[in-house]
């Protein structure tokens, strides 16, 4: 508000100036005369303004200076996140390939047992009963052998190897 009243004021006393000036020397040659003891005046406000015009421009390039600065180091930051989300997610995939083949294990380690048990019980049987129930327990022996070596089959396929890989072709 007082900037503008200030403003209001100069602009003000600048458009009366010349009215005034008539009005207290009708003569144009006393006119002429006050008109030059304004010249300084007029060279040191030039040259105070054109100061400011310089301050401000120095000012405007130091505050640029500044925000490219800032860029820079936003730029960096962003480029250390990138990193390290990358390193996450490695990390990351690296975590359900050992979870998957931990599963994995688990499930093999599951049918092996019930495979083993099967076999125990067999066993016991087979040793109550005579030659010709053997020859069954050995026939379901073997087809139990076939399974486990099919779920080995399936554990390589489900690791991404094949069977080629073990010379089982």
């Amino acid at each position: 508000m007082r900037l503008k009243l200030l403003l209001l004021t100069v602009i003000v006393t600048w458009l009366l100036t010349p009215f005034l000036a008539g009005l207290i020397y009708p003569d144009i040659a006393q006119r002429g005369q006050l008109g030059d003891v304004f010249g300084a005046a007029n060279a040191l406000f030039s040259g105070l303004a054109f100061a400011g015009l310089c301050y401000s421009i120095w000012s405007q390039q130091q505050q640029l200076s500044l925000q490219q600065d800032q860029l820079e180091l936003q730029r960096e930051e962003l480029r250390l996140q990138r990193e390290e989300m990358t390193a996450s997610r490695q990390e990351l995939s690296n975590q359900v390939a050992a979870q998957q083949a931990l599963a994995r294990a688990a499930t093999a380690h599951i049918a092996v047992a019930g495979f083993q048990a099967e076999i125990e019980a067999m066993k016991i049987q087979a040793s109550e009963i005579g030659a010709g129930g053997r020859q069954h327990q050995t026939n379901r022996i073997m087809a139990i052998s076939h399974s486990m070596r099919a779920l080995s089959d399936r554990l390589e396929d489900w690791d991404g190897t094949s069977n080629s890989s073990r010379g089982d072709a």
